[in-house]
């Protein structure tokens, strides 16, 4: 056998000892991260207070968002409902303009 096969280990090897060292780190800077040694600690509870703040807020907002929602749906069943009335009204208008025109050209009521 040549010697790729055992340049091709190393190199795994090598790859695979660096992905275990980062996750060490990772998980180290995590650690120092929760526990405050690396960021303080009231700098990261600041952190998760302005963002429960920006939560509340897009809750607000969604909240607000339904209700005009709600209303704008309100609004168009009540506009539908006044071009169906209007539909209506415009029939009842031929109807009673047809019967004048039968009436005034000597015809039936």
């Amino acid at each position: 056998m040549n010697g790729l096969p055992h340049t091709d280990n190393i190199a795994l090897y090598v790859v695979g000892v660096l992905a275990v060292v980062l996750i060490g780190v990772l998980g180290l800077v995590l650690r120092s991260i929760v526990k405050g040694d690396l960021v303080p600690r009231h700098t990261v509870n600041s952190w998760m207070v302005e963002r429960d703040h920006r939560i509340a807020a897009q809750a607000r907002a969604l909240d607000a968002a339904t209700v005009l929602t709600t209303e704008q749906a309100r609004t168009i069943s009540a506009q539908a409902d006044s071009i169906a009335d209007f539909g209506e009204a415009q029939r009842l208008q031929v109807r009673v303009a047809a019967a004048l025109h039968r009436v005034a050209e000597g015809g039936e009521t």
